[in-house]
């Protein structure tokens, strides 16, 4: 479904940023259709019959909730990547801060001072040894890397008995491939929802214009 096993967790922060303008348009076009329909449907009162009064009213109630319960999740949705964003950021500036001044500079000179590391026990004696090379915690972070891409690959292959079982693999695989909601908040809600709340609002446009025109030719005619 995606390209690799945890990857939605690299794409959702960027679909999201790239449909935000999109998504505001859809629900607003949905109201208003929606809305619209909801008016007619009370300016017919008694004219139009009990069928098409119930059918109107149901399909102006299915367009406004779906629309009202998208515009949500993609709020929250939005909050989400936000925050994630500013915390990333945050984290990012403050480890580059916390380098003290000329620390490259010295580095490349090779004026840094000795990296061993020398501990005294009671009896006086001296025991010196050399800190972890860079190449361990390199190791370290690739281990860790390859242990989130396995469980997100193991997540991924394992279909549940629910609903679009496919999404609700995919959002576990990201989740696993993020190291947990920790790093990844913004998949916390259930993307099944807000994809169908999303698809369920723009089926209601369509829907919505061609019963306003049956609501409004009844109420003309």
């Amino acid at each position: 479904m995606f390209l690799t096993p945890g990857s939605l967790k690299d794409l959702l922060p960027f679909i999201e940023r790239i449909t935000r303008g999109p998504g505001r348009t859809l629900v607003g076009n949905a109201l208003v259709v929606n809305g619209l329909l909801v008016a007619l449907v009370f300016a017919l009162g008694g004219d139009a019959g009990t069928f098409l009064r119930a059918l109107l009213g149901a399909v102006s109630a299915f367009g406004l909730v779906s629309a009202l319960v998208f515009a949500w999740r993609r709020k929250r949705l939005k909050d989400a990547v936000d925050r994630w964003q500013e915390s990333s950021g945050q984290v990012v500036a403050s480890a580059s801060d916390s380098r003290p001044e000329g620390a490259e500079r010295r580095t490349d000179e090779g004026d840094s001072p000795s990296q061993e590391i020398v501990v005294i026990d009671q009896s006086g004696r001296r025991e010196s040894s050399a800190p972890p090379p860079k190449d361990a915690f390199a190791d370290s972070e690739e281990t860790i890397e390859r242990d989130r891409l396995h469980d997100a690959a193991a997540e991924a292959a394992q279909l549940r008995e629910t609903w679009m079982p496919r999404i609700e693999a995919a959002q576990r695989s990201a989740i696993a491939a993020a190291g947990g909601l920790v790093n990844a908040p913004y998949l916390k809600d259930d993307l099944r929802v807000t994809l169908l709340s999303g698809i369920f609002t723009l089926l209601s446009i369509p829907l919505g214009v061609f019963f306003t025109f049956v609501a409004f030719l009844t109420l003309v005619f």
